[in-house]
């Protein structure tokens, strides 16, 4: 239901509207880049770990699964908070976490 108090509070300046929509892209965008990568470096790092501990199939299916687990649970946590703190805040906070980890 679209809320004309919002509709009010919203910026009125298009310049300032359209950096923001930008910004958001480029946040979004960047989340999935980045869980691209994390898919792409769990490949890369299995031969490491296949060479330090003997792993059979199974063991490195589970691996691989995890990170998928890891994603459903995140993903699970942060859809209750988009639904409170809203999704616009959500993909900045967590663009700006994927940023300071990738970072250091």
């Amino acid at each position: 239901m679209f809320s004309t108090e919002l509709a009010n509070a919203a910026p009125r300046n298009p310049m300032l509207i359209k950096l923001m929509v930008i910004m958001l892209i480029v946040c979004a965008g960047l989340g999935g880049i980045l869980y691209g990568y994390d898919i792409g470096v769990i490949s890369g790092a299995l031969l490491f770990i296949k060479q330090a501990i003997p792993l059979t199939d199974t063991q490195m299916g589970i691996i691989v699964g995890a990170v998928l687990g890891g994603s459903l649970l995140g993903t699970l946590v942060t859809g209750f908070l988009a639904d409170h703190y809203g999704r616009r805040r959500m993909i900045i906070a967590a663009s700006l976490i994927f940023l300071v980890v990738y970072l250091l």
